[in-house]
């Protein structure tokens, strides 16, 4: 679980990431903030649960990717 005010950046760039743990939890106050571009793909296995945190998509100023798509999130 990420809390406490905390941005759990995920990596920028054109190359597509995956989260190293079996779920992902973000709390009330914190922020996941995925950078991927150019058509790459940041992954989370298992469970993601916005539990009152937030999700911003937020590639840099040059990007031309103009979309992004979130399968099975659960909010509690």
């Amino acid at each position: 679980m990420v809390g406490g005010n905390n941005i759990l950046r995920m990596p920028a760039g054109t190359s597509s990431s995956t989260f190293g743990g079996g779920s992902l939890e973000v709390a009330q106050g914190t922020v996941g903030l995925m950078k991927n571009t150019g058509g790459s793909v940041a992954t989370v296995p298992g469970q993601f649960t916005l539990n009152g945190g937030t999700l911003i998509y937020g590639p840099d100023g040059s990007s031309t990717s103009n979309h992004v798509a979130v399968l099975a999130i659960q909010r509690c």
